[in-house]
């Protein structure tokens, strides 16, 4: 600098701003910049040290010169406003699970057994929970994804009587048990600080269970039906809290929600079969499960204080590393099918199609963007519950003639999937970027479907009053797994709005299956029939519009839509004697709409 502008440096007024606490002021960041400035960061820094140790005689001394400095008031900054981690502990109680029994054929007489079964149940638990909270005055929004897991949550019931419906009366004994294993939550927050360190709160959202249950049944006569069967109930969970402040970043806080996973359904069968060609009685239990938690849990907010220093310190887009941690809701329309062929491949004996089975879906997202060199990592998980949609199920002659079709009600199904993806943005500029990136994907997707009614008049496939609606007659199970090859930009739009799309190729998909047939075990079928296959031709699409709220909070909605296909086989000779492996194709596609909010970081 020549001495000419310093000198008009020297003469411009002092900043009329009011000045602030030289330790609230300072705010270091590292990042890659000018390398000058970084050396002058340092130089202060330690200039600052040698200050307040070797220094500290001399400062003594200008103390007792200098006057009293006036203090000035510093603002109070939100609390309740930063990305959050913790652990929870607690107990849940589920005074009213049940159980129904239903039994196939409907028209069978069963005078005696029991049809209904009450569980009461209670459970300790344990876990984790990350989320985000955004503050406004005493206003906060915010989301949170939890996991537990569930201990002691067993119960059974044993009851014991007389068989009457075909003389003479057969004593029996019976078991029935179910257990909730774990329980997990993704749901939205909406609260109110009456005090700056206290979060009253409301919250509600999807929430999940690993679930066992069991069914046995046995006569004094040797026969007997029994089942057991680990599945993924979906349901809801809605509650309140009450979270309090222990310091800047940690908060201790109490939570009460009452959940209700849905049903979950399971088959007993039979260890005989009929001999005269009748098919073999089977049972279909359905359990429920609810309750109720009460947890305690500590959290770690990272940019959550009550000092402006924290609030100066909060990031900005300019960072060298931006962290994301955001959620979503969807509703998702899909379609899965399975094409079934001879030894050869090259004759179509049935079909399986699931038509528009429809789910509603939770999933948590995060983002890592390394925005001097454009690397980023990014990925999602999430979980949803199949409803409504149909199973039509086709056999064509001449392995099935006249042609049949049936038609099969779909509920109580689920599905879950990951992305995971790392990339490059090769191409930046002030409002866009566009790369590419490589990554890997996973679906899985369960489908039941119930009863059984015949819509193409072959008399001898589910003819009226065959085949009761209660009755489970199918459950589909689709694993896909697959490698992502795509491109992904961003626009940067006015007023606060932002672009965000992708496009992916799939090169490699592998399939992995399991159908069961439950009304044709155990006369057919030993078990869930697996199925296998490889692909290479799948894509997927994705893209998302988000409006920034503040500059590390964004509101948003997108869509996505994907398919992938396989080609394999069907391996019946695991299920049944002389079965062989017989070609098969299998295909999905799934459409999704999203709403979605994040947390920068």
């Amino acid at each position: 600098m020549d001495g000419a502008r310093q000198a008009r440096r020297l003469r411009q007024p002092p900043d009329p701003a009011p000045r602030e606490n030289s330790l609230t002021k300072l705010r270091l960041t590292f990042r890659t910049g000018n390398p000058r400035r970084r050396v002058n960061r340092y130089v202060i820094l330690i200039l600052l040290c040698v200050a307040g140790s070797g220094g500290g005689a001399f400062a003594a001394d200008l103390d007792v010169m200098a006057p009293t400095p006036v203090q000035d008031s510093v603002p109070s900054g939100p609390r309740w406003n930063g990305f959050t981690v913790g652990i929870n502990g607690g107990g849940l109680w589920a005074p009213g699970q049940s159980e129904t029994q239903i039994w196939f054929p409907p028209s069978l007489v069963t005078t005696g057994i029991p049809g209904s079964y009450s569980f009461s149940s209670r459970g300790l638990m344990v876990g984790g929970q990350a989320g985000f909270n955004k503050q406004w005055g005493s206003f906060v929004i915010g989301a949170v994804a939890d996991y537990d897991l569930v201990g002691g949550a067993k119960t059974t019931q044993t009851a014991s009587g007389a068989y009457t419906g075909e003389p003479p009366a057969t004593p029996f004994t019976t078991t029935q048990s179910q257990q909730l294993q774990s329980l997990g939550t993704i749901r939205g927050r909406v609260g109110f600080t009456p005090i700056d360190d206290m979060l009253l709160y409301a919250t509600a959202g999807l929430a999940f269970g690993q679930t066992r249950t069991s069914t046995s049944l046995t006569f004094d006569s040797g026969a007997a039906y029994a089942g057991a069967r680990s599945d993924t109930a979906v349901g809801w969970a809605a509650g309140g809290g009450v979270e309090y402040a222990l310091g800047p970043q940690w908060s201790i806080g109490g939570e009460f929600l009452y959940y209700d996973l849905g049903e979950t359904h399971d088959v007993g069968i039979a260890n005989f079969i009929y001999s005269n060609g009748d098919a073999t009685p089977k049972s279909d239990s359905t359990f429920a499960f609810k309750g109720y938690a009460l947890r305690l849990a500590l959290n770690y907010e990272f940019d959550g204080s009550s000092d402006a220093s924290a609030v100066a310190a909060a990031p900005d887009s300019s960072a060298d590393i931006v962290g994301t941690f955001g959620v979503r809701a969807g509703m998702s329309t899909s379609s899965a099918q399975m094409k079934l062929y001879d030894f050869t491949g090259a004759t179509k004996v049935s079909q399986l199609t699931y038509h528009n089975p429809t789910a509603d879906t939770a999933e948590i997202y995060g983002r890592l963007d390394e925005t001097s060199s454009g690397l980023f990592a990014k990925g999602f998980a999430a979980i949803g519950k199949e409803m409504r949609g149909y199973l039509q199920d086709e056999d064509f002659p001449p392995d099935t003639s006249p042609y049949s079709s049936t038609n099969s009600p779909q509920s109580d199904g689920h599905l879950s999937y990951a992305d995971i993806d790392v990339g490059y943005y090769a191409m930046q500029g002030s409002w866009y970027k566009l790369g590419g990136f490589a990554g890997y994907h996973y679906l899985n997707q369960t489908f039941n479907a119930f009863g059984c009614t015949q819509t193409a008049g072959n008399a001898d496939i589910c003819p009226p009053g065959d085949v009761a609606s209660s009755n489970l007659t199918i459950t589909d199970v689709g694993v896909w797994r697959s490698v992502r090859l795509g491109i992904a930009g961003e626009m940067t739009l006015p007023a606060g709005f932002s672009l965000r799309a992708e496009a992916a190729w799939l090169p490699y998909i592998g399939f992995n299956g399991s159908n069961d047939h439950w009304l044709r075990e155990p006369e057919d079928f030993s078990g869930a029939i697996p199925e296998t296959g490889s692909g290479s031709n799948g894509y997927q699409l994705e893209a998302e519009l988000n409006y920034a709220l503040s500059h590390n909070f964004d509101i948003g909605i997108g869509g996505r839509f994907w398919s992938m296909n396989a080609k394999g086989h069907v391996l019946f000779q695991d299920v049944t004697p002389g079965g062989g492996a017989q070609v098969a194709t299998f295909r999905t596609q799934l459409a999704q709409v999203f709403v979605q909010s994040a947390y920068h970081f």
